[in-house]
């Protein structure tokens, strides 16, 4: 790049080194003109903004390189462009200005370089003009919602859409925003209110659904959503959008209903398609249309003929009047929505329904159908009646009443006694048959008859039988109107012979036989004279049969389905009973090895530290005596020989005599408090497992729980960790209690485990807030048994409970707690028989209770009640 050149003198009024300065310095390109217009002095600035040379451009007329540039003898100041010497076109901000002077005429021109800024308006313009743009093309409307510190509210912006929403143009909102949250219907303001105070308070994104009343009166649904964002000023700026929804909320309500019409026609249909009596029927239906209809009241009547007067048979609700008047046309001076009830051009009756709102004419068109249909299931109701009021009907009814019952003497009994009743006749009993015996037998199990007749239930082996068992086996049925013209018979007819003895003068005899292959009958007899038996009622008759024979055979099936079902039920309950017993066994046994060995474990540690400590507690004193007669030789021999030897002076110098005569009994001192603290330990150990104690004992539970977390201090506390647990103890005074003692502190051993396990868990977790410091909370204190708490009542039971802080307990794990090998720890970290071996020490073996109370995020805590003194329970082997 060439040198710069020096520019020409600067022609001045005056010559002046600090205007020379500034000319030179200057930041903004600065050129001076002649009459003429040329260029007679530029500075700095100016080459730089020209990328050219001074020699380039002075004496050149300024329009060269200034384009759009007039000359004027007055200051002005306009907009012009540079034509720079690489070609490039500058936008400038040109302001000129005359210099008098006494001899020449000059012009300065300042030139600011707006081209940047040129460019960023304008790409602002293009930004402006296509979010307005976008905005037109965008359903509904995009606004800016602005709410001051003060609490003053309005819209910076919002585009024209609103127009289409509101009836409200964007420059009315934007001047006063009440003239559109004016417009929100009362009933959803205070929601629309909360929506917005709860998003200024939280910064969460805004979201809302409610109506609004445009000034035409037009009620329109309206949903809107926003983001709000806090400003540096402390005032919260929402940019979101508003929809009109009401064709969205119109064609869902459309679909609301369709579906509630649907469901209502179907609900309707399966009523009347349940059968049972028609007043409960019509009831029913009537409840069914208040609750789909939100009706205040249906009622339906119904005519049993034209001439007499409507019945009302079901209705429920507020529905004022009566059945309304028929014409020939139909319905006539109705106060309430009435539908009649049309079966084949005949009416039957009316429905009637009082509506809380209009209906729409869907409700209409499904209620017309719904009539209909009523219509239709009543006629069929009273048809059904009718046939069911027959004598034919009646037998029907009473095969149903056979198939419904599974107790064969029911069945049995129920088939007698119906029949009976029902064909008028004097007697009626069933028999069974067992041709295959020596002599064939006929049993007569069940029996109707009038009081007066004998009974006949019992055996007969009468020789005269043969021909009824043959019937019987073949399954004919046998039908006498009339006994007495047998009086006169063959020695073929001396059945017949023999049936008239007995005073039967008519007789109709229906076998059966089940699936098992037993024989039975259904004998119908009359003793008052000839009977006929007319074919409807033989044909009905067999009907029956039939039924009462697929009756016993379900009768028969379902006591051996029973029977079965009661072998296999007992059978899994001695299984069930086993497998518990094998898990409470097995449990035990290795409890029992597990505490055996814990306990040799523990007599062996303990014996082995013991001896050690006491021979140590032993020497201690000893070696403090030794020491301190030793310190009071060596004080008298400094005193008898003040001025020793130099070896000895420098001996005691460097091994510092002094400092060791201090310290030694501190540390003897130390020494036996080590001695002491490990002798604690010990104690606590044989305390613990009470290996001397197999039978109960009195002891104090409030020291059992203390030698446990003696033992157990150290996982409460950790020299490699951060991690520590605050243990709070607050123990009542209880008194002695009878128990096992090493059994029970083997309880508070597992459950403390436990709740350490879980406060290490949770901490793995990052469950624990900063303020929070995982923690376990014992109490003790004596309590009455007695379930009422309002009776005072001796302190029989001691109370402990053991809570922690820690995640807590599901439901599902839970109800599983105390079941043996129950674990949800990994593999190697627990055997599931810790609670499970705990709860029978407390509950069998001590006849207490063992709880846990426990919800997810609020920690666990176990209930143990422990007697005071000894009651009778399992042993626990």
């Amino acid at each position: 790049m060439p040198s710069r050149q020096p520019s020409p003198s600067f022609p001045s009024v005056t010559e002046d080194n600090l205007l020379t300065l500034l000319w030179e310095t200057a930041s903004i390109a600065l050129c001076i003109t002649d009459e003429q217009g040329n260029l007679v002095s530029v500075n700095a600035a100016y080459l730089k903004l020209y990328g050219g040379l001074a020699s380039e451009v002075l004496g050149q007329h300024f329009t060269t390189v200034l384009l759009g540039v007039g000359e004027s003898q007055q200051s002005q100041s306009y907009e012009g462009q540079m034509q720079c010497k690489n070609g490039e076109v500058r936008d400038l901000q040109v302001t000129i200005a005359p210099l008098h002077s006494e001899k020449r005429s000059l012009k300065l021109m300042t030139l600011v370089d707006i081209t940047e800024c040129k460019r960023l308006k304008c790409a602002l313009q293009h930004s402006e003009q296509r979010l307005e743009k976008l905005a037109a093309h965008v359903p509904g409307t995009l606004y800016q919602f602005c709410l001051s510190r003060e609490g003053k509210f309005y819209f910076p912006y919002i585009s024209l859409g609103i127009a289409e929403i509101a009836e409200l143009d964007a420059a009315t909102v934007i001047a006063d925003a009440q003239s559109l949250l004016s417009l929100v219907h009362p009933d959803d303001w205070a929601e629309l209110e909360e929506s917005i105070v709860l998003s200024a308070q939280t910064l969460h994104p805004w979201k809302w659904e409610g109506r609004c009343i445009t000034p035409s009166g037009k009620v329109k649904w309206v949903q809107g959503a926003s983001r709000p964002e806090l400003q540096a000023d402390g005032s919260i700026v929402w940019d979101g959008w508003l929809m009109e929804i009401t064709d969205r909320k119109q064609t869902n309500a459309a679909l609301l209903e369709r579906s509630r019409l649907a469901t209502l026609c179907a609900k309707v249909g399966a009523i009347l398609g349940q059968g049972g009596n028609l007043e409960t029927i019509l009831q029913e239906c009537t409840r069914t249309l208040v609750v789909y209809l939100n009706a205040k009241g249906v009622k339906i009547w119904t005519f049993s003929s034209p001439t007499q007067p409507p019945q009302l048979q079901a209705a429920i609700g507020e529905l004022a009047g009566e059945c309304p008047a028929i014409g020939s046309e139909g319905m006539l001076a109705s106060e309430f929505p009435a539908y009649p009830l049309i079966v084949d051009e005949r009416l039957i009756g009316v429905l009637g329904i009082a509506e809380q709102e209009g209906f729409t004419d869907a409700v209409h068109h499904t209620l017309s159908w719904i009539a209909n249909a009523i219509a239709v299931a009543i006629d069929r109701w009273w048809a059904r009646e009718a046939l069911l009021s027959r004598r034919e009907g009646l037998l029907f009814r009473l095969a149903s009443q056979i198939r419904n019952s599974l107790d064969l003497n029911t069945i049995l009994n129920t088939a007698v006694q119906e029949i009976r009743s029902l064909l008028k006749i004097d007697r009626c009993h069933f028999l069974w048959c067992w041709p295959d015996l020596r002599s064939p037998t006929l049993t007569i199990t069940h029996e109707a008859s009038d009081a007066n007749f004998p009974c006949w239930l019992g055996d007969y082996h009468l020789p005269n039988l043969e021909q009824m068992v043959e019937r019987i086996q073949n399954l004919e049925s046998w039908q006498i109107d009339d006994l007495s013209v047998f009086k006169n018979c063959s020695p073929q007819e001396a059945c017949e012979v023999g049936l008239l003895s007995q005073g039967i003068t008519a007789q109709l005899l229906l076998p059966l036989q089940t699936r098992s292959g037993q024989l039975g009958a259904i004998a119908c007899i009359h003793f008052s004279g000839p009977r006929p038996w007319s074919d409807r009622e033989v044909d009905l008759l067999q009907a029956v049969t039939n039924q009462l024979t697929l009756a016993i055979e379900q009768a028969e099936l379902y006591a051996l389905t029973r029977t079965d079902a009661l072998r296999a039920q007992a059978q899994a309950q001695e299984l069930k009973q086993a497998l518990h017993k094998l898990q409470q066994t097995q449990a035990q046994l290795v409890q029992t090895e597990k505490m055996s060995s814990l306990g040799q474990m523990v007599a062996g540690i303990a014996h082995e530290i013991n001896n050690p400590v006491n021979f140590i507690n032993g020497n201690l004193l000893h070696a403090s005596n030794y020491i301190e007669d030793l310190s009071e030789l060596l004080t008298l021999y400094m005193q008898a020989y003040p001025n020793p030897a130099s070896e000895i002076t420098v001996k005691a110098q460097s091994i510092d005599l002094e400092f060791i005569q201090e310290d030694l009994p501190r540390i003897l001192d130390s020494m036996r408090v080590g001695a002491e603290r490990i002798s604690q330990i010990v104690l606590s150990l044989r305390k613990f497992s009470r290996l001397d104690e197999a039978e109960r004992k009195h002891v104090n539970l409030n020291e059992g729980i203390d030698n446990t977390l003696s033992i157990l201090q150290h996982r409460l506390t950790s020299k490699t960790s951060p991690f520590a647990i605050q243990v709070i103890k607050k123990y009542s005074d209880l008194p002695a209690v009878e128990c096992y003692a090493g059994q029970l502190n083997q309880v508070f051993m597992n459950i403390l485990s436990n709740a350490i396990d879980a406060l290490e868990e949770a901490y793995r977790q990052d469950y624990f807030r900063s303020d929070t410091t995982p923690t376990i909370w014992i109490y003790t204190q004596p309590i009455s048994s007695h379930p009422n708490p309002d009776i005072e009542m001796p302190l029989d039971t001691v109370l402990i409970r053991i809570a922690d802080n820690g995640i807590g307990i599901p439901d599902s794990i839970k109800k599983r707690l105390f079941d043996p090998f129950f674990t949800t720890k990994s593999v190697g970290k627990g055997t599931g028989l810790g609670l499970s071996i705990s709860y029978q020490v407390v509950v069998e073996r001590h006849g207490g209770s063992l709880e846990c109370f426990s919800e997810p995020g609020q920690g666990a805590e176990f209930f143990i009640k422990i007697p005071i003194s000894p009651i009778p329970v399992l042993p626990l082997e």
